[in-house]
């Protein structure tokens, strides 16, 4: 008998996740697919009742009030049933090889064919890891180098958050503030210099040259919440 596998989607475009699921509920695959919940937003999906009921998840990585990497860790530590699938648009290696480590079962990308999305589905609900077509985990060592101006250039909010580390955010956060090198180095108990190497450095992943084109970036990315 034909199995009913129930579905959970999670993206912040209301119209993806629309035709998504009309897709996903007319997919010819082992098993009878239905999208039984649906979510726009990160605190939306932390908010989903009778989660036990589901089968699988499909979700984004880009949400303006959180960061689905985090959600595929809540999912996997609270719900140990659930396959989870990752449905992206980026194939960042670092950010595969986090959903994986968060506890992913799959990575696709938005760009993949409904093959690799059958496929992709069956070996996830089997029992399987999948990766898509054009889904890698470590960086290509042989291509050449990304560079930190290919953040600005695609100008990628959820890229952007992620090409700055824990500390330069720490530090964005206070100069959106206006604090100087000395006040930001005195709450963060480092030296001034330390502060300075840290600004020069923000600057040049966000392709700024200047404090004032630094902070307005900042703020129409909301890169210092």
């Amino acid at each position: 008998m034909e199995k009913i596998v129930r579905i959970g989607l999670i993206d912040d475009h209301e119209l993806f996740v629309q035709a998504f699921a009309l897709l996903l509920e007319n997919l010819s695959t082992s098993n009878r697919l239905r999208v039984v919940a649906r979510a726009h937003s990160y605190e939306d999906a932390l908010k989903w009742n009778h989660v036990d009921n589901l089968d699988l998840i499909m979700l984004g990585l880009h949400y303006s009030d959180g960061d689905g990497l985090d959600l595929v860790s809540h999912f996997r530590e609270h719900y140990g049933h659930l396959r989870i699938v990752v449905v992206s648009m980026y194939d960042n290696a670092e950010f595969v090889k986090k959903a994986f480590l968060n506890g992913a079962d799959g990575y696709l990308l938005k760009r993949n064919t409904l093959e690799d999305l059958k496929q992709g589905i069956d070996e996830v609900l089997s029992g399987e890891t999948y990766m898509g077509k054009g889904v890698k985990p470590i960086p290509n060592l042989s291509g050449p180098k990304g560079k930190p101006s290919e953040y600005t250039l695609k100008g990628d909010a959820y890229l952007m958050r992620n090409a700055l580390t824990n500390r330069e955010r720490e530090i964005l956060k206070y100069i959106t503030q206006a604090k100087t090198n000395r006040e930001i180095g005195d709450l963060l108990f480092i030296s001034d210099q330390t502060v300075g190497v840290h600004r020069k450095n923000i600057m040049r992943k966000m392709g700024v040259n200047n404090t004032a084109s630094l902070v307005k970036k900042a703020l129409e990315m909301k890169l210092y919440e």
